[in-house]
């Protein structure tokens, strides 16, 4: 927003991290006093606030030019005290842009933007949650705008990387009644995207999508080497017919010790099959697959992995429109829709908490991309994440990545580079 509207936002944006900084690290709202400080705002529930300063930048061959956003989310919600098994939930969200929008391109969002490489962080202003919710001798209702983020977030998640949060119009039930099971079943009415609610008056993808989803998951912990997931999702969009499914599967992750210094193996499996579900006009079955093995000391972890993103004879592959994307198959986001030829992504990485004052989380990804149905090389990927806590409400983040295209007419190179700062509390 240029002219007042941009001054008028680098004001706000001055106001709110000046605030930050006093909460963070003056003596009277040092890190033990933070706390105290809110609840002198709000002494009965729970406030939260949630506030992301961000710049994110992306290089991409073949657009008009390079993108750059500098944008800030704040999340402010509050939980009332339990009252005979109930509580009540409320949270508004704002999404600001500061530089100009013509910029970078929010995923079509500004007109002025486009040809340019996407940061899909489009300005928002929205209730992100309104839910009640009772809990019951190991059973909990909840109804209402809700996020939802089950096991890794590889089929259903609330795509957190991005400024606007996904969050669903719901009713979830869950149960721990039984013992070493929990039980979840959930209805979705309508899936609010990460593109903003205020479809169609602003161009750009759908922002919200009506749905008739039901979720089931039951998850087993009695095993002492790991637990056992089994998942039916059952996705039918009314806006996205092509990207309904059913996918039936399984997830198995845990870790083994292997001697008293901090030795060990991590380690996890998901296989599923998915099929075409509701109105969606293509007719396919593809297969899905994972498996990621890591061997940890102390501090430091290196793995391996593989997934699979089958593809039904090049006619369609697997796909998860509700997942947090972003955590899969590289931080450059270029597979955030599965291609029709399917997708096998090997990868590489290690960790490593560097330790300098709070200790600087470390985190390097190799990924090499090729196509299950038509054998094409689809590229390769590096990743690079800092992260920094500076007090226990505030993080620094810094996030790279660097794509590079495999055959000729596949997704064209780019780079990325995120600095932010998150405050959370």
């Amino acid at each position: 927003m240029g002219g007042t509207g941009s001054y008028m936002n680098k004001l706000k944006l001055t106001t709110i991290i000046t605030g930050i900084i006093a909460c963070s690290s003056s003596t009277l709202f040092a890190q033990d006093k933070v706390e105290e400080f809110f609840k002198s705002i709000v002494p009965e529930g729970k406030l939260s606030v949630n506030y992301r300063l961000r710049s994110e930048t992306v290089e991409q061959d073949g657009a008009t030019d390079d993108a750059e956003a500098f944008t800030q989310r704040l999340r402010l919600g509050y939980l009332t005290p339990e009252i005979e098994g109930f509580t009540f939930f409320i949270e508004g969200e704002l999404v600001d842009t500061i530089n100009d929008e013509s910029e970078y391109n929010a995923a079509g969002r500004y007109p002025a933007g486009r040809g340019k490489p996407i940061i899909a962080d489009p300005a928002a202003e929205e209730l992100n949650q309104l839910w009640v919710n009772f809990k019951n001798e190991g059973n909990a209702l909840k109804v209402g705008r809700q996020i939802i983020a089950l096991d890794n977030q590889r089929w259903i998640g609330h795509v957190g990387w991005r400024q606007n949060i996904q969050t669903y119009d719901a009713v979830t039930f869950s149960s721990s009644a039984i013992a070493d099971w929990k039980l979840s079943y959930g209805y979705i009415d309508k899936v609010h995207r990460i593109f903003g609610d205020d479809w169609p008056d602003r161009a750009g993808p759908i922002g919200e999508f009506n749905s008739d989803t039901h979720i089931l998951n039951a998850t087993y912990s009695g095993f002492e080497f790991g637990k056992l997931t089994l998942f039916g999702y059952l996705v039918d969009l009314e806006e996205a017919a092509a990207a309904s499914s059913a996918t039936y599967g399984l997830l198995f992750g845990g870790s083994k010790k292997l001697n008293e210094d901090g030795h060990s193996l991590v380690y996890s499996v998901s296989l599923a099959t998915q099929s075409d579900y509701g109105d969606n006009p293509n007719s396919y079955t593809a297969t899905y697959f994972a498996g990621d093995l890591a061997y940890k000391v102390k501090a430091f972890q290196a793995g391996i992995g593989y997934e699979l993103l089958g593809s039904d004879d090049g006619v369609a592959a697997i796909s998860a429109p509700l997942a947090t994307l972003h955590a899969f198959n590289g931080w450059a986001d270029v597979f955030l829709g599965t291609p029709a030829g399917g997708l096998k992504d090997f990868y590489l990485y290690a960790t490593y908490k560097i330790p300098v004052g709070n200790g600087i989380v470390t985190k390097l990804f190799y990924h090499d991309y090729e196509s299950d149905h038509f054998d094409q090389d689809l590229g390769s990927e590096l990743n690079l994440l800092l992260a920094y806590k500076l007090t226990k409400q505030l993080t620094a983040v810094l996030k790279y990545a660097d794509f590079e295209q495999g055959d000729p007419f596949t997704a064209a190179s780019r780079k990325k580079l995120t600095l932010q700062l998150d405050f959370v509390y």
